[in-house]
């Protein structure tokens, strides 16, 4: 069974109390509310919003005591982002639920809106209580075929709840971008180390996202994209040597950016060991296995590029899934 580390996905955890209801089996409960105790985020992984496909294989997310393991929240009327660290003595007996307490000194009155964001670098605070996530520019760095644990930087999320009395606040996280995923099976008679893989709309257009702004009123949160973007995403890849017969599959992620839809021509360029590379083109249409908002990457989705690779890389299609509960009979 592999395992994701967490590490992006803390605040994404606290989500589902509040749209699915919480199994609290194994979780340790503190009825103590003075304020000597911690201020607490109860964090569970579930819920439409808070789930994502990742891979075909069982791969399940689970909470792990890692001490880098942290999440942000920012009080409405402060610009000030406060660190949670989870608490291994919490973690549920099925890994999906644990507390993150809050560093020393932060205080929140009943009913004080808060607003937790993931990952813990990558978001910066503007004047009027807004909060920019701006994606990396470098391409990323994967290794090993069918990691995940590159990605984490690149899936932002948010979540928005209130403080109790009791010092405690259950988020409901949703996610803010999209995860492409590719897929290239080697029919090549022979192994192939890959070093590279991306994908880059013709024309320069922007499609691929660099920023999304968070504007928080009351319990609603609104999330401006920012309209200018990358034309091409990729990932680099280290210790990727595939069999013959065998699938590489490699992650990255996406920000809705530059409206494109019918017509936009994408093309997958794959680079081997030997320095050289292969290429294919496909063309955007209502058929082609996209499913977009408004011409654009819908957030909350993920997806999959099908390429097989021998003298030459073909496209073989595209398909995307939603980041729901249940997808393939795997639970996350």
């Amino acid at each position: 069974m592999k395992r994701l580390h967490a590490k992006w996905l803390l605040p994404l955890l606290a989500a589902a109390c509040a749209v699915t209801g919480c199994d609290t089996a194994g979780v340790q409960e503190d009825d103590d509310t003075s304020q000597e105790r911690p201020f607490r985020a109860t964090s569970r992984i579930g819920g439409n919003d808070t789930r994502a496909t990742v891979d075909s294989d069982a791969l399940t997310f689970k909470w792990e005591n890692k001490s880098e393991e942290a999440h942000l929240v920012y009080k409405d009327g402060e610009q000030t982002g406060y660190t949670f660290t989870i608490d291994q003595n919490t973690i549920s007996d099925d890994g999906r639920q644990a507390d993150f307490g809050a560093e020393s000194g932060f205080e929140a009155e009943a009913g004080t809106w808060l607003l937790a964001a993931i990952p813990t670098t990558g978001y910066t605070a503007a004047e009027g209580g807004s909060y920019t996530f701006t994606m990396p520019e470098e391409d990323v760095v994967q290794t090993g075929n069918n990691s995940t644990e590159h990605i984490g930087l690149r899936m932002p999320m948010y979540a928005r709840a209130q403080a109790t009395a009791e010092r405690t606040a259950s988020f409901s996280f949703k996610h803010l971008g999209s995860l492409l995923r590719f897929r290239v099976k080697n029919l090549n008679s022979g192994a192939e180390t890959i070093t590279g893989i991306g994908v880059e709309a013709e024309n320069g257009r922007g499609v691929f996202g660099r920023s999304v702004t968070l504007t928080a009123d009351g319990a609603s949160v609104t999330a401006t994209y920012a309209d200018e973007g990358d034309s091409r995403i990729g990932v680099t890849l280290s210790d990727c040597t595939v069999a013959s017969g065998e699938m590489l599959t490699a992650y990255t992620a996406t920000l809705p950016g530059a409206s494109f839809g019918d017509g936009t021509v994408l093309k997958v360029v794959l680079t081997t060991g030997g320095g050289s590379y292969v290429s294919d083109r496909f063309t955007i249409t209502d058929g082609s296995g996209l499913s977009l908002t408004d011409g654009k990457w819908t957030p909350g989705k993920f997806y999959t590029l099908n390429l097989t690779l021998d003298n030459e890389l073909r496209f073989e299609g595209v398909n995307h899934d939603g980041f729901t509960e249940t997808d393939n009979d795997i639970e996350w």
